[in-house]
């Protein structure tokens, strides 16, 4: 009898239909713990630089904030110069100016310190702040998706926890969530038809991030096929882009080199022509637009779905053909926790979602050695706490101690773009669910979402977090 209960009780576990307190208590404890014992140094230059961009504004030298920024006449610590739009300054500028305030009041300094290091943290806050907002927007997406409200709430707190999210916005503190909230607000609006309004907010996320102008494109072609409109709106989509750009024409430091090199790995991967290589993200880019163009919607549900997939096909492509940063990969997770969500059958999609976010850890440690393992402590609360200092200390990589499990480090590229690929195929919408669906004929395996969010978590308790433990302690104890 008492061995019944249990089975009884677990499988009522696995099968709750919301999440309840202690997983919504948990995943903020998940959050809060990132945000204080994980920093990376692109945010501390991210913070110095919007702070330096205040600094020109209130001195009146604001047109000369990349090239002195660059010059690095200044105690602020940053190894590159300025390369992103100034629009990201200026919000995150807005951002620091009671930190800024308050500092100027009391004369401290912020180069230094503990007022620099308070400084990193508030910045920081607001890309977890903004990555909040991601996961509000998910649930909204997902009800208007016809979503059950249970799973809508799962697909919020997948998105906060997924080890891709974890590891670029609340480790690593990038802005990219800004960017993707803008997205993702954007969408809501195209789900209501308002296109006017979905261009505008589209022209905020490009200036965040260009990525945006990929899955632009694509949507614009499912709603509208009028040449003369699809011209107009490509024009209303450079309101802020252009401006900016024009601000700073010949005054931007590096950041037109800068971004020149992101752009040329687009062309980097390519497939042999008769003429010259074609590359391969283009290619595949191409016909996702005109598949846009000639696709037509047999009802509102299915081109809502199309959207969200057609933006989780377009990110997917782009990480399966271009060497992306980690924290590129965020832009790819609500569409695909979206996409999940509105199939019949999510216990596989649960699995590959594990089975891609491992890849992509591993291919992390392999592209970027020593940038996302114990190196980020020496920004967070260890390390203001006991002042010890991992970098200092010579130790090995992590992939030197994944390397050690037969053909793992080999398979890596495997286990990330094979997840990806599967999902391009057989989560294509169709009537009454998926392309993978229809396979079943009928036979479903759904249990609840629970699984599929702890099943993400634990990945990114075993790949980073342990790992970084025992790299943290063999440094010193």
């Amino acid at each position: 009898m008492h061995s019944f209960d249990i089975r009884k009780r677990l499988s009522l576990f696995w099968k709750a239909d919301a999440p309840a307190r202690w997983e919504i208590l948990l995943g903020g404890a998940v959050v809060v713990f990132c945000y204080l014992f994980f920093n990376h140094p692109d945010i501390v230059e991210t913070a110095n630089h919007s702070w330096l961009f205040l600094d020109h504004v209130f001195s009146g030298r604001m047109l000369e904030f990349y090239d002195n920024v660059l010059a690095h006449q200044n105690d602020f610590y940053y190894v590159n110069g300025a390369h992103y739009n100034v629009f990201l300054y200026l919000a995150f500028g807005v951002w620091l100016l009671p930190v800024y305030g308050i500092y100027h009041l009391f004369s401290l300094n912020a180069a230094a310190g503990a007022a620099n290091t308070f400084l990193l943290y508030w910045a920081k806050l607001l890309a977890c702040l903004t990555a909040l907002g991601c996961a509000w927007m998910v649930r909204r997406l997902a009800l208007r998706l016809e979503v059950p409200a249970g799973r809508a709430g799962y697909a919020s707190l997948a998105f906060l926890l997924s080890p891709l999210t974890l590891v670029g916005v609340f480790c690593m503190g990038q802005y990219d969530s800004l960017c993707l909230f803008f997205l993702l607000w954007a969408l809501c609006l195209y789900f209501d038809g308002r296109l006017p309004a979905f261009t505008v907010l589209i022209g905020v996320a490009m200036a965040c991030k260009f990525f945006a102008l990929l899955v632009f494109l694509p949507l614009l072609l499912l709603r509208e096929k009028r040449i003369s409109r699809l011209l107009g709106y490509g024009v209303l989509s450079l309101w802020l882009t252009v401006p900016t750009g024009l601000l700073y024409a010949g005054r931007d430091g590096d950041m037109g080199f800068f971004n020149e090199l992101m752009i040329e790995r687009l062309f980097t991967d390519t497939v042999p022509g008769a003429h010259g290589d074609v590359p391969l993200f283009f290619l595949g880019y191409a016909l996702v637009l005109v598949f846009s163009f000639f696709w037509r919607a047999p009802d509102t549900a299915r081109l809502r779905r199309m959207a969200v997939y057609l933006c989780m096909a377009v990110f997917g492509l782009l990480f399966s053909c271009v060497l992306w940063h980690p924290q590129w990969l965020v832009l790819l997770v609500p569409f695909a926790i979206l996409s999940v969500s509105t199939a019949q059958n999510r216990t596989p999609w649960y699995a590959m979602n594990a089975i891609c976010c491992a890849g992509a850890l591993l291919l992390c440690y392999q592209t970027f050695p020593g940038q996302l393992e114990v190196g980020m402590m020496d920004y967070g609360l260890v390390h203001l706490a006991l002042g010890l200092n991992a970098s200092g200390i010579p130790h090995q990589n992590l992939t030197f101690y994944f390397g050690l499990l037969p053909y793992v480090n080999q398979l890596a590229p495997v286990l990330f773009a094979a997840p990806i690929a599967a999902a391009a195929i057989f989560l294509y919408p169709c009537a009454g669910g998926t392309f993978g669906d229809r396979l079943t004929h009928g036979g479903h395996f759904a249990p609840s979402a629970r699984a599929g969010l702890w099943t993400g978590a634990c990945v990114f308790a075993a790949l980073l977090v342990a790992p970084v433990a025992f790299q943290w302690a063999k440094c010193f104890l």
